[in-house]
């Protein structure tokens, strides 16, 4: 029983993650192309805290949606009691671990040494397994379940305390320092095994004024009933042109037999989405090299892709991915190869919305959105922050599916993809929506129906500049200028048009036909009872 709600907890997970790890593959892809381009010193601090935020949102979220399902999905019964009083967090934490392996390096990290970026995995790890394990004692507490359940654990504490300043002009340097006690259990230790007695890590960092940057860390683990480790290492990064960094780590063990590593990157943005790293590391008894290319989705509809090669002593591995954004959906394929594995995948992930008694197909919502109505106009071009988001259908609506919450996103249409006689009030609105909610934006834009009449006195000469038109029910005048001519706005298929002039008036039957051209030419219409 034990080992089928493993397997369950596992297809939920992956169910899950086979969605939320493209959407945090593309939020980070965006992130560092976004941070290359504007030539930003990626190495002080304020990048990284970018793509760890986004990696702790996406992947607490991943936690949270897949113990949700396994709650829904639970039978009661002694195996499920069981599961959850010895199992579940047991299995939860090792799937997280699993999960946090799959990470890649993120291109803004090619400057840091690999022992900052385990300490950031760690306590992402350690995160994740408190958030799962507070949920599960929630689904083991639940009435439905009717078993009151206590979770194994241990007696213990944990000391924990930090100190970072992130820069991007000055020093940037953290400090961070960790003891546990004896008894203490940490999720996802094997049964027996012993914390770690003592923690501490260093960083410090240094812009070098257009030079690049300098980082030295420092890492110490005293272990209880075994050898400690102790490691040191700098990096060094510098901008070589505007959107090309080179990046230089080595890393030195001080206990224990000497182990010594060393790292080259560099990176590189081109065009708004793309972007490319080749990273070669050496060890004493083995090397690799890795090759990765891609373009990001766009903000609407467009194609992406990913290209990974990597060779060395561990074996040759290769995955490649494409990936299609639609109005309506997102969709990718892809095959991977390795020294042990060969796998292919494909998926697809869309969202229904209901707005105003409308219904939309859309990509995967995950944020705030809303439509927008630029009434009665199809294929008109419509961006949200100066992105392109996509194009109104035959009913003149198009959705926005990332919008910032509680902030103005500025909407805004193109008006060279309106008709000449479109009667245009604004190009831009803001919407402001609340968190994970829709709102709908209608644009003030009509068509003005106009035409320029032609019109004639009796005697067949034009009437005088100065005569005006005014179309029956309306208050709105329309001056005549010269050889009798008049540009009048707002008729319908039928129209009474009446005409003044000096005091006399006359009465005009106007038609416009439908599928006229945008400004037609209409007349000559005779005035009659009305003289120079």
């Amino acid at each position: 029983m034990d080992l089928a709600l493993n397997e369950l907890l596992g297809t939920i997970w992956e169910k899950h993650a086979r969605i939320i790890r493209q959407e945090l593959r593309e939020e980070t892809g965006r992130t560092a192309v976004r941070f290359a381009a504007s030539n930003v010193d990626v190495n002080s601090g304020s990048a990284l805290d970018v793509q760890w935020g986004l990696q702790w949102k996406y992947l607490e979220r991943l936690v949270r949606e897949a113990v949700k399902e396994l709650e829904s999905r639970l039978e009661p019964g002694e195996g499920t009691a069981r599961f959850l009083a010895q199992q579940a967090v047991v299995a939860a934490s090792a799937i997280v671990r699993k999960e946090l392996e799959r990470l890649p390096l993120p291109s803004l990290l090619a400057g840091q040494t690999k022992d900052r970026w385990e300490q950031h995995k760690e306590r992402l790890a350690l995160h994740l397994e408190t958030v799962a394990e507070t949920e599960l004692r929630v689904i083991a507490s639940t009435p439905r379940l009717r078993r009151p359940v206590t979770l194994a654990g241990g007696g213990g504490t944990l000391l924990f305390s930090s100190f970072e300043r992130p820069s991007r002009r000055g020093p940037s340097f953290a400090l961070s320092w960790q003891w546990v006690s004896p008894g203490f259990l940490q999720l996802g230790m094997q049964p027996g095994q012993p914390a770690p007695l003592r923690v501490l890590t260093g960083f410090a960092g240094l812009p070098l004024a257009g030079y690049g940057s300098i980082g030295i860390s420092y890492l110490r683990r005293d272990d209880r009933g075994a050898p400690g480790s102790e490691i040191v290492s700098a990096s060094y990064t510098v901008g070589l042109a505007r959107s090309v960094a080179l990046s230089v780590a080595a890393l030195r063990s001080l206990s224990g037999e000497p182990v010594q590593s060393v790292v080259v990157g560099l990176s590189t943005a081109f065009g708004e989405r793309s972007s490319a790293l080749l990273d070669y590391s050496q060890q004493p008894h083995s090397s690799q090299a890795l090759l990765q290319v891609q373009q990001n989705l766009p903000a609407g509809t467009g194609a992406g892709y990913r290209v990974l090669a990597g060779a060395g002593s561990p074996g040759d591995r290769e995955e490649g991915t494409l990936l299609f954004q639609g109005d309506k959906g997102t969709y990718e394929v892809g095959a991977a190869r390795g020294p042990s594995y060969v796998e292919s995948r494909a998926s697809m992930s869309g969202s229904v919305v209901l707005i105003g008694g409308q219904p939309f197909f859309t990509r995967r919502l995950v944020d705030s959105f809303g439509v927008a109505e630029v009434p009665g106009f199809r294929e008109v071009t419509v961006s949200v922050n100066n992105q392109i988001v996509g194009r109104t259908n035959g009913d003149g609506y198009v959705m926005l599916p990332h919008l910032m919450p509680y902030q103005a996103n500025e909407v805004r249409i193109e008006p060279s993809d309106l008709p000449i006689d479109a009667r245009i009030d604004a190009t831009r609105l803001d919407a402001v929506p609340y968190f994970r909610s829709g709102l709908s934006l209608r644009f003030p834009v009509q068509r003005s129906n106009g035409a320029l009449l032609v019109v004639l006195l009796e005697d067949g000469t034009p009437i005088p500049s100065g005569a005006v038109v005014r179309i029956e029910g309306r208050e709105e005048e329309f001056p005549v200028a010269e050889r009798g001519e008049v540009y009048v706005t707002g008729l319908a298929q039928e129209n009474k048009v009446r005409v003044f002039w000096r005091g006399d008036s006359c009465e005009l039957d106007v038609r416009l036909k439908e599928g006229e051209s945008p400004l037609p030419k209409l007349g000559p219409f005779t005035c009659k009872g009305v003289t120079r």
